[in-house]
């Protein structure tokens, strides 16, 4: 009998854990250097908001107030703010018309947003909101007469692959520190060849769902036991930086896979 009262104990503490992870947000801080960053951008700071899936928390201002306390200079949204299974535009709506207020907001597409036919409307709305939408695109940054480039490309399903590639080579500026917003971490190898200094992706979620002491068991694009889910990688001249995510598509609950903001200060050597 002691027996199963301690699994169902077990049980208890498991489901409490994984809706606290699942309605809670962490941040990850992240130091960046690199010494193509002009001194007038030592320590700016970048917040990264990613796989947002129209999430909505248990308390409204949660999320909102979430991003005021990282005090971010400028805002990265790379990708899946809606989930095309349940889309619930107005919630996105409101967040965008919210931090927009805190920094400046630059996003890029990913896969969701490819399969809705209604979502070039709300590309305008956002646009209307003051959100800077990069589609295959860049947009150079200026402070003190410095100047870096935000790169920004549509996910693949929009173009596929070569052509996310193609346009990637046009847009980087070879005499300017080069920031890429690309939804996709499995490219990372395909971003290198480019020589792009700073990538920022999502769509992995982190795994999803984590087993301890292993890790993240699966992720979209990259299959079982994958490399590129989470946190900072390097590789010769290109950092890239994977955001876990906040919300959930397919598979509704994180397991051991907090969702989070992730906080880049960015520093000159």
């Amino acid at each position: 009998m002691l027996i199963k009262y301690f699994l169902l104990f077990l049980v208890l503490v498991f489901i409490i854990f994984t809706i606290y992870e699942n309605f809670s947000l962490g941040i990850t801080e992240i130091t960046y250097e690199n010494s193509k960053i002009p001194k007038s951008f030592n320590n700016y700071r970048i917040l990264q908001i990613s796989d947002y899936h129209n999430k909505k928390f248990l308390q409204e201002d949660y999320f909102l107030n979430k991003v005021k306390a990282t005090k971010p200079d400028i805002i990265f949204i790379t990708g899946d703010i809606i989930n095309s299974r349940n889309p619930k535009y107005e919630i996105v709506e409101k967040t965008l018309e919210e931090i927009i207020k805190i920094a400046p907001v630059y996003y890029v597409t990913g896969n969701h947003e490819s399969r809705l036919e209604e979502f070039p409307q709300f590309i305008e709305k956002m646009k209307d909101i003051g959100v800077e939408v990069l589609e295959d695109s860049s947009l150079e940054v200026e402070k003190e007469n410095s100047k870096i480039n935000i790169i920004g490309l549509n996910d693949p399903q929009y173009y596929g692959k070569k052509h996310l590639f193609s346009k990637l080579k046009d847009l980087i500026k070879e005499d300017e520190f080069n920031i890429l917003l690309s939804h996709r971490p499995e490219y990372f190898k395909e971003y290198v060849k480019t020589g792009v200094d700073l990538v920022f992706s999502g769509h992995a979620h982190g795994g999803q769902i984590k087993i301890p002491f292993i890790g993240a068991i699966l992720a979209p694009n990259q299959g079982i036991l994958p490399a590129y889910v989470e946190g900072l990688h390097k590789k010769d001249n290109t950092s890239l930086i994977i955001s876990r995510g906040i919300g959930s598509s397919l598979i509704p609950i994180r397991v051991f896979n907090q969702g989070e903001l992730v906080l880049v200060e960015v520093k000159s050597r």
